[in-house]
């Protein structure tokens, strides 16, 4: 088709009226949004879930068994004088080990 002829279509096009919707069509919109279903609040879990489908759980696991350890590993030092008589006895701290 020719440019100037799709021009002239396009022009005409323009002026003319949009159609009317059909009679009732804002009251079955209306009926539309009414019967659509509330949107949820979405979880922190839920939201991990859609970031990362396979890997939330697994993060979360591994995040868990860390802070585990780290808490075990505290209860198993006694205290600071201990840490300091245990780190002194190791061959690197003593007078011919360096």
């Amino acid at each position: 088709m020719n440019d100037d002829k799709l021009g002239k279509l396009f022009s005409a096009v323009r002026k003319e009226n949009p159609p009317a919707p059909a009679e009732g069509f804002d009251f079955l919109v209306m009926q539309a949004i009414k019967h659509e279903p509330a949107p949820r609040a979405a979880t922190v879990s839920d939201q991990l879930n859609a970031l990362f489908p396979r890997l939330a759980f697994a993060a979360v696991a591994a995040i868990a068994l860390c802070a585990a350890a780290d808490w075990f590993d505290a209860i198993a030092q006694t205290s600071l004088t201990d840490g300091v008589t245990q780190l002194s006895q190791q061959w690197l701290l003593t007078g011919d080990g360096l």
